[in-house]
């Protein structure tokens, strides 16, 4: 009897252990890649794609046209960043999807979205909130989605007058670049950058090396930015430096650290700051107390004026107020010298999704940031701008197409007068890590959103008594 019993109980411990598996259920699959796929759904409900999708691969090679691996592989990878790989499984799903969860349209989208198909996206979209139960539609920010790739299409048909360049291979590497800085004559740049040269560790987690701050200088005659050197002094660590903003006589850098547990990088950190020092040298990084708190805060530059500081965090308490996951916070001096306690901006800046990457304009009242989370967003994050008027800050303006794409863009910053602008982003689809990218903005006043029309002329002048070519200027 007791061994009926037990018989009894695994085959119970069996059925409660599959019961979550009913996506799968009827899919023809033995018991044990019933098993590894429960252990792959698992991972996922973690967060950990890379295990999940070591496990979907297990099975997957049994089934290749299986439609409910085909839609968990390409989730995995579009969730790693792999867009194009994601697509290809989601376009192997899309024969035999009638029978997935309306999730799979949504992941879809997504991965339609991230790699520009407008149109695509705009379709699973809609089929997603068609047949997705209104909470998870509300939950998936759907209607944000659909509104963003309308915008996206509108965009891209009416292009601003600007060009968008890499920097070069002074600056950029085979590693990730980002975040550029510019001191207000334009002759110094400075980036962060993990590089195996840096002092940056390896992370123990996924084996990439911590950032390190880097500065390159222009060359007026030459036209062209000096081959990047990492930042001398002890500014620079064995953990995680990311400058986030340099002052306007290059004399000052805000950086990010992560906090560091016996070498784990934790994903929460704190803001310092670095003076320069004799000999070209950077002191010691001091933390800002004043701004950081136990919540994650990055992204701090300070007015033209002096009399603003902006920040990015996390906080979120009876005091803090926090619309989303990083939120745009900001202090005011006072006239007796002192600083008010940090506030956060407002949800018309502010969104439920995440605001990063900031950068206040000489003016000292228009402010450039990137973020995922406004309607007027081509996809991932896009740049926007906002300007301080009549006690408010102004709704948020994309910077528009092409300074915008459907990739990443973030960490925009300005020359002072205006010509060139330095972001964030990768336009090489053949490549995964980040790079510095130059936008040209002679024929684009990104303060008043206005383009320079640019004809071009081509033909000839003919004299009509003799019939034959005449030199001649055209002045407009």
């Amino acid at each position: 009897m007791q061994k009926n019993y037990f018989i009894k109980g695994i085959a119970i411990v069996f059925t409660v252990l599959l019961a979550s598996c009913a996506t799968y259920w009827k899919g023809n699959y033995s018991l044990n890649e019933k098993l590894v796929l429960r252990k792959a759904q698992v991972c996922e409900n973690e967060d950990d794609y890379t295990s999940a999708l070591d496990f979907y691969t297990a099975v997957y090679n049994e089934h290749k046209e299986d439609g409910y691996l085909n839609y968990k592989m390409g989730e995995c990878y579009l969730m790693q960043g792999d867009v194009a790989k994601a697509v290809s499984y989601f376009e192997a799903a899309e024969a035999k999807s009638s029978g997935l969860d309306p999730l799979y349209s949504f992941r879809y989208g997504q991965a339609m979205q991230q790699s520009g198909n407008y149109k695509k996206a705009a379709e699973l979209f809609d089929r997603y909130k068609s047949t997705a139960k209104e909470a998870d539609a509300k939950f998936n920010n759907i209607d944000l989605h659909i509104n963003q790739v309308a915008f996206a299409a509108k965009a891209m048909q009416s292009p601003v007058n600007a060009t968008v360049v890499s920097v070069g291979d002074s600056i950029n590497s085979i590693y990730s670049d980002g975040i550029p800085n510019i001191t207000a004559d334009g002759k110094t740049l400075i980036f962060a950058s993990a590089r195996a040269e840096g002092k940056g560790a390896q992370d123990v987690k996924d084996g990439a090396y911590f950032q390190d701050i880097y500065g390159s200088s222009w060359n007026e005659k030459t036209k062209k930015w000096s081959k990047a050197k990492l930042l001398e002094g002890a500014i620079n660590t064995t953990g995680h430096d990311a400058n986030t903003s340099i002052s306007p006589d290059g004399t000052s850098i805000f950086l990010y650290r992560n906090v560091q547990e016996a070498n784990y990088h934790t994903g929460s950190g704190d803001l310092y700051v670095s003076s320069k020092e004799g000999n070209n040298q950077w002191g010691p990084a001091k933390q800002v107390p004043f701004m950081n708190t136990d919540y994650f805060e990055a992204g701090a530059c300070v007015s033209a004026d002096g009399k603003k500081v902006f920040f990015v965090s996390e906080r979120n308490d009876v005091l803090n107020k926090n619309y989303g996951n990083t939120d745009i916070f900001m202090m005011e001096l006072k006239d007796d010298g002192t600083w008010t306690t940090p506030f956060n901006i407002g949800p018309v800046v502010n969104t439920p999704q995440d605001e990063i990457g900031l950068f206040i304009h000489p003016d000292s009242k228009t402010l450039f940031f990137a973020s995922t989370g406004h309607d007027e967003n081509m996809g991932g994050y896009d740049i926007f701008k906002t300007t301080y008027e009549n006690g408010a800050w102004s709704k948020p303006v994309n910077l528009g197409y092409p300074i915008n794409t459907f990739r990443d863009e973030r960490h925009f910053v300005m020359s002072a007068d205006g010509s060139k602008g330095y972001y964030t982003t990768q336009m090489n689809s053949a490549r995964t890590d980040l790079d510095i990218y130059q936008v040209n903005l002679a024929n684009y006043n990104v303060l008043t959103g206005e383009s320079k029309n640019v004809v071009l002329l081509k033909g000839s002048l003919m004299d009509k008594t003799l019939g034959k070519p005449v030199s001649s200027d055209v002045f407009r």
